[in-house]
C-alpha cells in the first residue's frame, strides 16, 4: 500500500488494513454483483426456528419459499420484538417472515412441517488469498476503491486523522461518479405518490374559519 509508506510497519500490518479496506467496502458503502449468490437449499425442522447462515456469508438479501412458490418477509423490527412475537404465535406450516441474528436466520412463524425448501440468496464475504501476489475475489476496477478504504483505516490506527480524512475525500468523489447497485435499486423504488398530508392543527383551524 503505497500510501502508506512506513518503515517500521510489517507485510503482516498493510494485509491486517487491505482485509479491513475489502471488508469495509464490500459490507457497508457498497453491493457488487460478484459478491452476491443463491446458495444450497436449506429445509425446514418441524419446531424448530433457528437454521445456520450459510457459510461464508453475512447478510440473507432474499430468502425463498421454493416449496409454496413465495419470497419470505423481513421481519419489520428488532431481534428484540422477533423473540416477543415468537413468545406468542403457534407454529405455522407456511413461516412468512424471517430475522438474522449472529451467525443464524430465524424465521416466523416457527415451522409445524419438515417439508419446506427455503433458497437463500446471500452477499458473501469477499476472500483473499494470504499469498502477497492475490487479489480478491471481485472486479479489477474495484481496486482502488479497496485502496482507498484501507488508507482510511490505516491512517486512523495511525492517528493521522488529517490524512484519514483527506482518502475519505477522495473515495467520495470517486464513488459519486459510478451508477452502484444501491443507486440502481434505489431508481426502482420509489415510493408512489400519496398526496400531501395535511397538519391536524392546520385542519381544525380551518374547521373553525368562518366563510
Amino acid at each position: 500500500m503505497r500510501r502508506v509508506p512506513r518503515s517500521e510497519l510489517a507485510a503482516s500490518d498493510y494485509d491486517h488494513w487491505l482485509d479491513e479496506g475489502l471488508l469495509d467496502l464490500c459490507t457497508r458503502r457498497v453491493h457488487i454483483h460478484s459478491l452476491e449468490r443463491a446458495a444450497t437449499s436449506i429445509t425446514s425442522t418441524a419446531g424448530t426456528a433457528a437454521y445456520s447462515r450459510p457459510p461464508g456469508s453475512f447478510s440473507i438479501m432474499f430468502l425463498e419459499d421454493a416449496t409454496n412458490q413465495r419470497i419470505l418477509s423481513r421481519f419489520p423490527g428488532g431481534f428484540e420484538e422477533y423473540l416477543q412475537a415468537k413468545r406468542n404465535a403457534t407454529t405455522d406450516p407456511t413461516p412468512t417472515m424471517f430475522a438474522e441474528f449472529g451467525p443464524n436466520f430465524y424465521v416466523w412463524r416457527t415451522p409445524s412441517v419438515d417439508t419446506i425448501v427455503w433458497v437463500p440468496y446471500v452477499y458473501l464475504y469477499p476472500t483473499m488469498a494470504a499469498a502477497d501476489t492475490s487479489v480478491p475475489d471481485i472486479p479489477s476496477d474495484w481496486h482502488y476503491a479497496i485502496e482507498l478504504v484501507a488508507a482510511e483505516h490505516a491512517f486512523r490506527d495511525l492517528g493521522d486523522e488529517e490524512r484519514a480524512m483527506a482518502v475519505a475525500g477522495e473515495f467520495d468523489r470517486w464513488i459519486a461518479m459510478r451508477d452502484t447497485t444501491r443507486r440502481q435499486t434505489a431508481r426502482f423504488n420509489v415510493p408512489r405518490a400519496g398526496g400531501a398530508r395535511m397538519n391536524s392543527a392546520y385542519l381544525t383551524m380551518r374547521g373553525n374559519r368562518r366563510f
